[in-house]
């Protein structure tokens, strides 16, 4: 089968390196047609708008697109804070694709 997943469960960004760059892959098995995924930011310790802009969107890997990258943008909002998380979700409607690591953790340092 096709699996489909973040190449890194961590992502590591400065409050002022400006996005949270996440790649998403087929990590393995070959598409034989159009698949979408969808990835969704779920707040944590850092939450959306005040220190990352939410995002949910959806991902399709057509047959030779083995990955794709998402940018979630950083708020750099002046406050002196501690390190912060937040993680990226993905999900996907077809029951034979498996989505694994399906979560993925961005640490965003002051």
């Amino acid at each position: 089968g096709v699996v489909i997943g973040f190449v890194s469960e961590v992502v590591t960004v400065a409050e002022d390196g400006g996005n949270a760059i996440m790649t998403v892959s087929v990590l393995t098995g070959h598409l034989q047609r159009n698949v979408t995924v969808t990835f969704t930011t779920i707040p944590d310790s850092a939450t959306g708008l005040s220190d990352y802009i939410s995002k949910s969107v959806d991902l399709t890997f057509t047959p030779g697109v083995n990955s794709l990258e998402v940018s979630v943008p950083i708020v750099e909002d002046g406050i002196p804070e501690f390190n912060e998380q937040f993680f990226g979700v993905l999900s996907t409607s077809y029951p034979d694709v498996l989505i694994r690591p399906h979560r993925a953790t961005v640490n965003i340092l002051p």
